[in-house]
């Protein structure tokens, strides 16, 4: 059996606290429509890849583009932060000999500000931003830094990161509090 090497991160829901943030920019998109908002236990327990989905899944019938577009307007990230955990469990991966990552859909300049703060941005060897499919960008890490995909740990918090997880070849890790 291979040992572990590597383990990336998703970042939103995982190592940030960023749930409500983006359940507060998903009902104002639903609000911008005229429908009702998603209570909070049906986004935590419904929303995940094809994110497109869950909206039109709910009457929201507009463009995936403008979703985006209203998504991003509403966005307000300006109260979350880290879990109160992650930069002392980040550290001792790394002190451990992890080769460390982050792969995510978030924005690099949210994960670069908020990594900074703690200073641990330098004990991630890659973050892999703005990345909604995920597969592609796990199997190419494992590549790039030579390292078979079961020595490759993804630690995701939707169904969805766990699937792409499985599909890459890499060990899913899933987390719940996110």
């Amino acid at each position: 059996m291979n040992s572990i090497k590597a383990i990336l991160f998703d970042f939103d829901g995982t190592l940030f606290d960023s749930v409500g943030a983006v359940h507060a920019a998903t009902c104002a998109v639903f609000r911008s429509c005229g429908l009702p908002e998603p209570s909070f236990d049906d986004y935590v327990e419904n929303f995940g890849a094809p994110y497109l989905e869950y909206y039109w899944q709910r009457g929201v019938l507009i463009s995936g583009e403008e979703i985006w577009k209203r998504y991003i307007a509403a966005r307000d990230f300006s109260k979350a932060e880290l879990f109160s955990d992650a930069p002392s469990v980040i550290q001792r991966l790394h002190v451990s000999g992890f080769h460390l990552g982050i792969l995510s859909g978030q924005g690099d300049e949210i994960i670069n500000a908020h990594c900074h703060k703690h200073d641990i941005l330098q004990l991630f060897k890659e973050c892999l931003c703005r990345k909604e499919e995920k597969v592609e960008p796990m199997r190419a890490f494992c590549k790039r830094y030579a390292f078979e995909p079961t020595q490759v740990v993804y630690v995701g918090d939707f169904v969805s990161d766990m699937a792409d997880a499985q599909v890459a070849g890499c060990v899913p890790v899933g987390i719940a509090r996110g």
